[in-house]
């Protein structure tokens, strides 16, 4: 999977990510086209941001993970844009613990506002498979169909968040026995209370 991940990445540098922000700067961006806003610096290694939204010009969510320079991953990374810089976003330590031992990264971020942000994993952490901010914390948990001890995951490469009561996102399901691999299209819901399965 971490293949996968790092080959689907938007971009890696080694020792650090470019970010672009022309959706950020609308009005620049069309009038000089593409620029470098940011480079975000990882110590001895490199970083990769692979999902971006932006709710407004002063409120952007970008997510991916970090590598060693052996290639092994190093922990996750969310970066926020709040108009001027971006900022690295510090999760709660059980949080980037976890996701730091599962070797986990972010593939799919989705805002509709600055409270109802929402980051999603594409190597589960135990069941653990997204994020969630609500604009004063962080929580975690898990996606219908996930089951590590049953050998099914659920991997998520696309998400939108149209209000707090429905979010989707897309991607597919594994599941693993002893003989067969298997990798079906997923779907799932968030209606304000729950998420359920659409596929």
């Amino acid at each position: 999977m971490l293949k996968s991940w790092s080959l689907r990445g938007l971009l890696v540098v080694s020792g650090s990510v470019v970010a672009l922000t022309a959706a950020a700067l609308p009005a620049q961006a069309a009038s000089t086209g593409w620029r470098a806003a940011a480079t975000f610096s990882v110590k001895d290694g490199s970083a990769l941001l692979s999902g971006i939204d932006a709710v407004s010009a002063t409120d952007a969510w970008a997510a991916g993970g970090t590598l060693t320079s052996a290639g092994n991953v190093s922990g996750a990374l969310i970066e926020h844009w709040a108009g001027k810089s971006w900022d690295k976003v510090t999760l709660p330590s059980e949080v980037a613990a976890a996701a730091k031992k599962a070797e986990d990264v972010f593939d799919a971020v989705a805002a509709s506002s600055a409270a109802n942000v929402w980051v999603f994993s594409e190597v589960p952490v135990d069941n653990d498979s997204y994020l969630h901010y609500n604009g004063k914390a962080w929580t975690d948990g898990a996606l219908p169909g996930t089951s590590i001890s049953s050998g099914q995951a659920v991997e998520i490469t696309s998400a939108e968040a149209l209000s707090t009561s429905d979010v989707w996102v897309f991607g597919g399901k594994l599941k693993i026995t002893d003989t067969t691999e298997t990798f079906v299209p997923y779907a799932a819901q968030f209606n304000g209370k729950s998420w359920v399965s659409k596929s």
